[in-house]
């Protein structure tokens, strides 16, 4: 909790497996209450020194206005730049009844009445963000670990400690992300860590179902089980895409062999020497899978070492000129905090203009007006509809340079999602104002 706020949500099956003892209830609570206490201490005095208010975090805009003492209109702007905060502190020059950007004088920024930030924590978020996180799980465990985990997770429920732990941290993390803007795997990586147990208790309870059924003297039901389960364990090895670059695939094999082997083993009625099978012997061979799997990349090194930020710092600093502020997105990564921690210029997100409220046509012109050289790096045909809208066009003449995908980065512009795009970078300029 002291590096990700969201984790006191640990505290929610940590708090059911304490009420699991009455007899020890008020002792477990009160050193659980110690232990996270001195836990978070220093995320408390960080909290302290930067906002004034133990509670108040500084990366949680969304509850900003819950913790804050102040109503967020009583709030003045304060931006980490000087240009920033005069950029929006002037009414807007524009002929009285205008209803577009008029010609008698270039625009100027419109006031801002409060610092914004935030505002992705939202329930109408969950209609776009929850498809999209379950996708996430989908791709990072697989349909045969999430079809076993929801019958651990029903399974489970005879077994208070497993559910506890994992069951309402899963739908509750799950849901509670999802109210953000976006999706996103690290957010999720708690419910990949713990549906894992799910999936090998769902995984036990399929592989001892054929031996359950025949210590109860029901044959031809074990039978018909153990035929089930292994035909669904040979569609799910057939189905597998092997060519995944990841050991999924033969965690997959793992799991599917080792609960048909397990019901096949149970037909003989010994239910426990099944699920002990399943459970070591799957707990066993996924462990070594994974080891093995990881060590392939022990020797790789990530593509962005020192010679490439050397050539993307000369790069750069060789096609800006002047005091350059670079304007660009964060749908190709995360370029601004490298454009600014690596070279002289300063970069913004369009994204982090909107949450301020500043337009950016307005912000430009004040940049440019305080002798700052305003560039665009977008991806290409993100650009081209940016700078046709009505409200550039008017005021703005541009210079424009395609960047090819191959080259984005030498542009800092590098994500794992993607190996490189076309790019403009677009420097903006002031039209001249008539007479």
């Amino acid at each position: 909790a002291s590096t990700r706020v969201d984790a006191i949500l640990y505290l929610i099956p940590a708090a059911g497996i304490a009420l699991l003892s009455r007899a020890a209830i008020v002792r477990r609570f009160a050193l659980g209450a110690l232990g996270f206490t001195i836990g978070v201490a220093p995320l408390l005095a960080y909290n302290y020194v930067a906002t004034g208010n133990p509670l108040r975090p500084t990366q949680a805009m969304e509850v900003d206005a819950v913790m804050s003492r102040a109503t967020p209109q009583a709030e003045e702007p304060r931006w980490s730049w000087p240009f920033a905060s005069d950029a929006v502190a002037a009414e807007p020059v524009v002929p009285a009844g205008a209803s577009a950007p008029g010609r008698a004088a270039a625009p100027m920024p419109r006031p801002t009445p409060a610092l914004v930030q935030g505002g992705g924590l939202r329930i109408s978020n969950l209609a776009s963000t929850l498809p999209a996180n379950l996708v996430v799980l989908r791709h990072a465990l697989g349909d045969l670990g999430l079809a076993l985990g929801l019958i651990g997770a029903f399974a489970a429920w005879r077994m208070p400690v497993l559910f506890l732990l994992t069951v309402p941290y899963a739908v509750i993390s799950v849901l509670f992300f999802s109210l953000w803007t976006l999706p996103g795997p690290r957010y999720l990586a708690g419910v990949m860590l713990l549906f894992p147990l799910l999936t090998l208790e769902g995984a036990r309870f399929v592989a001892v179902l054929p031996a359950a059924l025949a210590a109860r003297g029901m044959r031809r039901g074990a039978l018909a089980a153990a035929v089930a389960v292994v035909l669904a364990a040979v569609l799910a090895i057939e189905t597998t895409p092997f060519a995944a670059p990841s050991a999924l695939p033969w965690v997959n094999v793992v799991l599917a062999a080792g609960v048909a082997v397990s019901a096949l083993v149970g037909l003989r009625g010994d239910a426990l020497l099944a699920a002990r099978f399943v459970t070591v012997g799957l707990g066993v061979a996924l462990t070594a899978l994974l080891v093995w799997r990881s060590t392939g990349s022990l020797a790789v090194r990530a593509s962005f070492q020192r010679p490439q930020v050397e050539r993307a710092r000369s790069t750069v600093e060789q096609a800006l000129e002047g005091r350059p502020v670079v304007v660009t997105t964060t749908q190709i990564g995360r370029p601004a905090e490298n454009l600014n921690y690596y070279t002289r210029v300063n970069a913004l997100y369009l994204e982090e203009i909107l949450r301020w409220r500043a337009p950016v046509q307005y912000l430009m012109a004040r940049l440019l007006r305080l002798g700052f050289s305003v560039y665009l790096l977008l991806p290409t045909e993100y650009a081209k509809a940016w700078l046709a809208n009505p409200y550039i066009s008017t005021w703005y003449e541009t210079e424009v340079r395609a960047i090819p995908a191959a080259q984005a980065i030498d542009y800092f512009v590098a994500s794992p999602y993607h190996r490189g795009v076309d790019l403009w970078l677009v420097r903006m300029r002031l039209k001249e104002e008539p007479g």
